[in-house]
């Protein structure tokens, strides 16, 4: 019988997850993961920074959607998003290869981004 103890989600591209394979071994502790669902990816990296959710990383993706460090994300399509946990909880709302309207502040001005949501495998350690 096997239990998934925590997630971990890891972005396709350019990942030990990128291969084919639903299971993952880690090569240095032997622990095995397998993947317990496929989420959307906005190729950010979304942290609180003064209370706001703000991109701190950028990935193919996210370049490709014309994200920029240090925009501040206000909404995706019509969900208003105030911290970094309510980004997260939106995006999860569409599904991969979907586009969406993301909207954000950079330097100030609004500013609308079409961002075409790419693929992340999330896993789980099997037990």
């Amino acid at each position: 019988m096997k239990h998934v103890v925590f997630l971990i989600a890891i972005a396709c591209a350019g990942s030990a997850a990128n291969a084919q394979s639903r299971v993952w071994r880690e090569t240095t502790s032997g622990e095995h993961y397998e993947i317990v669902r496929v989420s959307a990816f906005a190729g950010v990296e979304v942290q609180d920074q003064n209370g706001r959710p703000t991109v701190q990383k950028l990935f193919s993706e996210g370049k490709d959607g014309g994200f920029v460090i240090g925009d501040i994300i206000t909404a995706v399509e019509n969900i208003g998003v105030s911290n970094a946990r309510e980004w997260e909880a939106a995006i999860e709302k569409f599904k991969p290869e979907q586009k969406v309207t993301v909207r954000v502040l950079r330097q100030g001005r609004p500013v609308e981004l079409p961002v075409r949501l790419g693929k992340v495998n999330v896993f789980g350690k099997v037990v």
